[in-house]
């Protein structure tokens, strides 16, 4: 069973790494869409272990949402945005996922902080 962090961004140079970062124990690969970056996006999350693969915008999410998981190889797809990361609970995730066919999706509860970097 393999698990990857699934992202679509578009010039996210302030944030990405955070993100990538705090999910990187918890799946086996790292994996952005990116949708026409011009602050650099592309080499932050390279530089932090994604594989990166650039997409034209759509101008429709679920098209880049369900492009990613199709480029993004793996059996279960963590998605989150750029702008969020995983402050606790993400040891769950993989047991979740074992828990077979019959998950097809868990709601992290999320917490804002509006000065957050």
């Amino acid at each position: 069973m393999t698990i990857a962090a699934t992202l679509i961004a578009r010039n996210e140079a302030r944030c990405i790494a955070r993100c990538l970062d705090s999910v990187r124990p918890f799946v086996d690969s790292l994996f952005v869409l990116d949708t026409g970056s011009t602050d650099g996006t592309p080499d932050i999350a390279r530089q932090a272990g994604a594989e990166v693969q650039h997409f034209a915008w759509p101008d429709d999410f679920s098209v880049a949402r369900n492009r990613a998981i199709e480029l993004a190889d793996a059996d279960w797809h963590l998605i989150i945005d750029a702008d969020e990361h995983i402050e606790s609970g993400g040891e769950l995730l993989r047991p979740w996922c074992a828990t077979g066919p019959r998950l097809g999706r868990v709601l992290i509860n999320h917490a804002f902080d509006d000065n957050a970097a």
